[in-house]
C-alpha cells in the first residue's frame, strides 16, 4: 500500500506564491482593459466637448477658441492612444514589460487628464461664474501633481529606458 504524504512546506509555500504571482497578473489584465475602456470613452467624452464648443454662442474669441478646441482635440487623441497602450500591455509574455507599458500608459492617460482640464479650464474662463472657476482651477491643479508624479516614476528610469517603452507600447506583444 501506498502511504499519502502531505506536501512539504517548500511545496505549499511554491504553490502560495504561484498563485499569488497569477492573481498579480490577472489583477494587471483587469486593470489594463479597464483603463482602456475608461480611455476610450474619455476619448469620445473629449470630442463630444470639441463639437459643444464649437458654437459661436459659447466662445466669442477665436483666439480662445482656438486654444481650446486645440487642448481638448490633444486629450482625446491622447485618450484614444493611451486606450490602445493599455490593451496592447496585456498581449506581452515578460510580466515586467507589461507592467512598463501600463505604467507609461497611464503617463499618457494623466496627462490627457490634465489637458482637458486645461482646456476646460479655458472654456470657463467664456462664462461669468466665479466658483465654476475655482472649481476648474483646483481640478487642474490636481490634475497637474498627478501628471508629475508618473511622470517623475517614469522618467526615474532614463530617458533610454523611456524611449524603449514608448516603442514597446506601440509594438505588439512578444
Amino acid at each position: 500500500m501506498e502511504q499519502e504524504t502531505s506536501p512539504t512546506r517548500e511545496e505549499i509555500l511554491t504553490q502560495v506564491l504561484a498563485q499569488e504571482l497569477l492573481s498579480r497578473e490577472q489583477e494587471l489584465s483587469q486593470s489594463a482593459s479597464a483603463f482602456s475602456s475608461v480611455s476610450g470613452v474619455l476619448g469620445g467624452f473629449s470630442i463630444a466637448i470639441l463639437v459643444l464648443c464649437l458654437t459661436p454662442q459659447i466662445i466669442i474669441i477665436n483666439s480662445n477658441k482656438d486654444w481650446i478646441v486645440s487642448l481638448i482635440l490633444i486629450s482625446a487623441t491622447l485618450y484614444i492612444y493611451s486606450s490602445g497602450i493599455f490593451a496592447n500591455s496585456t498581449s506581452f509574455k515578460e510580466k515586467e514589460t507589461k507592467r512598463k507599458v501600463f505604467n507609461f500608459g497611464l503617463v499618457i492617460f494623466h496627462s490627457s487628464n490634465y489637458i482637458l482640464s486645461s482646456g476646460i479650464l479655458l472654456l470657463t474662463f467664456q462664462f461669468e461664474l466665479f466658483i465654476l472657476r475655482l472649481v476648474a482651477i483646483f481640478i487642474t491643479i490636481s490634475s497637474f501633481l498627478v501628471m508629475t508624479i508618473n511622470i517623475g516614476a517614469v522618467t526615474k528610469r532614463g530617458l533610454r529606458e523611456v524611449i524603449k517603452i514608448l516603442l514597446m507600447s506601440v509594438s505588439s506583444g512578444s
